[in-house]
C-alpha cells in the first residue's frame, strides 16, 4: 500500500511527488513499453489527490519520455520506450552549458573508441561487419576535388558511428554515440593543414580495424584505433579549442544535419 501524496513533506510539488510514485510503481511492477497506467481516476484514488494533481504527473513522465498519452474514449497513458536519441538530446542541451572542449572530448575518446573497438571484436555478427565493409569499400578512390573531401570525411564518421551503433553493450553504445555527434561540430570547424594526407591515413586504419575485428583479434582492433584516434587528434591540432556547440533543435532531426554546413 501507498501512503497518500498528503503525507509528503509540503517543499516538492505535489505533481512531482506523483511522478516519482508512478516511476516506482513502473519499477515495482516490471512494467515494460507498451503497458498501460491505471487510469487518471485511478490514480486519483490510490494516491489520495485531485486530478490535476495526477495530471501534472503525468505530463511530467510525458516530458521526460517514459510515457505516451492519448485522449479519446480509447485513451490513456501507457509506458514509452526512452530512445537513445533523446537522451542523446538532453545530453547535448547539458553540455551546451558546460564550455566542452575539443581536448576534453579526445581525452575521453582515447578511451572510449579503443574500449568499443575491443568489444565490437567479440560481439560484431555478419550483418555488422558488411556495414563496416561496404564503408571501408566507398572509401576508397581518389581525394582530389573537394567534393571528395567531403564525400570522405562523412564516411569516416559514419564508421565510428555504425561501431557505435553496433554495440552490445548499452552503456558503451550511448557514450561513443554521444562522442560521435560531438564530433561532427569539430569536423564544421576545423581542417587539418594535411587534410588529403589524412583522409588517406584514416581509410587505412580502418581497414586495419575492420581485418582485426574479423580476425576476432581484439587486441589488434584496441591498438589500431588507439593510433587511429591519436593521429587525427595530432593532425587536427585541437589543443585549446572551444566547441562551437548547440542547443538540440525538436524540429531538426540531427540527421539532417550537415557536417560541412559551416565550411567555406
Amino acid at each position: 500500500m501507498h501512503e497518500p501524496a498528503s503525507r509528503y513533506p509540503k517543499f516538492p510539488k505535489r505533481g512531482d511527488v506523483i511522478a516519482d510514485l508512478i516511476k516506482r510503481e513502473i519499477v515495482d511492477a516490471k512494467m515494460r513499453p507498451g503497458d498501460r497506467l491505471p487510469s487518471e481516476k485511478q490514480l486519483t484514488e490510490k494516491y489520495g489527490v485531485g486530478k490535476a494533481s495526477v495530471r501534472e504527473a503525468l505530463k511530467s513522465l510525458e516530458v521526460q519520455g517514459l510515457i505516451r498519452t492519448t485522449t479519446g474514449p480509447t485513451g490513456g497513458s501507457v509506458i514509452a520506450e526512452v530512445t537513445e536519441e533523446r537522451i542523446l538530446n538532453h545530453l547535448q542541451s547539458y553540455f551546451f552549458f558546460k564550455d566542452l572542449t575539443a581536448e576534453d572530448v579526445y581525452e575521453v575518446r582515447r578511451t572510449m573508441e579503443p574500449a568499443l573497438a575491443s568489444h565490437i571484436t567479440k560481439t560484431a555478427d555478419q550483418a555488422l561487419i558488411d556495414r563496416l565493409t561496404e564503408n571501408v569499400e566507398a572509401s576508397q578512390g581518389s581525394v582530389v576535388t573537394r567534393e571528395d573531401w567531403k564525400r570522405h570525411q562523412q564516411l569516416h564518421i559514419q564508421f565510428h558511428e555504425i561501431l557505435a551503433g553496433g554495440a552490445k553493450n548499452s552503456m558503451l553504445c550511448l557514450h561513443c554515440s554521444l562522442m560521435n555527434r560531438t564530433i561532427r561540430s569539430i569536423v564544421r570547424s576545423r581542417e587539418s593543414p594535411n587534410q588529403a594526407d589524412l583522409i588517406r591515413s584514416n581509410t587505412v586504419w580502418h581497414e586495419k580495424i575492420l581485418d582485426a575485428i574479423v580476425a576476432r583479434d581484439a587486441d589488434k582492433a584496441e591498438q589500431f584505433m588507439r593510433e587511429h584516434i591519436i593521429e587525427i587528434e595530432n593532425n587536427y591540432k585541437i589543443t585549446g579549442f572551444a566547441l562551437k556547440n548547440e542547443l538540440h533543435l525538436e524540429t531538426l532531426p540531427p540527421h539532417q544535419l550537415s557536417a560541412f554546413k559551416e565550411l567555406p
